[in-house]
């Protein structure tokens, strides 16, 4: 029974597969996401877009529907939960480990097939972590 780790945040994820338990994780090639490093004022013009009023003459600046970077870590947890889906058959239980708000994302893009085999859930932001800091808050938590 294989259990495989995901340790995400909004540039970067990290799988880690653990053949079972007691076993030491290996890690497996993970994505990055670059725009997610990216400051909100990187990612947008220098000005909103100018629009007239519906009735008159005058003119004023469009506000934008979404927040831009919100939006790339939506896409970035998408990519992920796609991911996962593509290789369900590679392991049995899933662990999700990510900041509280990515994680939210995340738990909210997952497909119901793979709802079922998350085994755990810890919101922490260890993406950065070394793997014998990881392996620690598997056991722990």
């Amino acid at each position: 029974m294989s259990l495989l780790c995901v340790v995400a945040g909004q540039s970067r994820v990290r799988f880690f597969i653990q053949e079972s338990a007691g076993k030491p994780l290996e890690e497996m090639p993970g994505l990055e996401n670059p725009e997610g490093r990216l400051h909100k004022r990187d990612l947008t013009s220098d000005r909103p877009g100018r629009t007239f009023d519906s009735k008159g003459a005058t003119r004023h600046a469009k506000e934008q529907k979404t927040d831009v970077k919100k939006q790339i870590a939506i896409n970035f947890a998408k990519q992920i939960t796609s991911y996962l889906e593509d290789r369900m058959n590679e392991y049995n239980e899933l662990v999700l480990i990510a900041p509280p708000a990515f994680l939210g994302l995340l738990r909210e893009n997952l497909h119901e097939n793979l709802v079922k085999l998350v085994a755990r859930e810890i919101d922490r932001d260890i993406v950065s972590s070394d793997v014998k800091e990881i392996q620690q808050y598997l056991e722990k938590f």
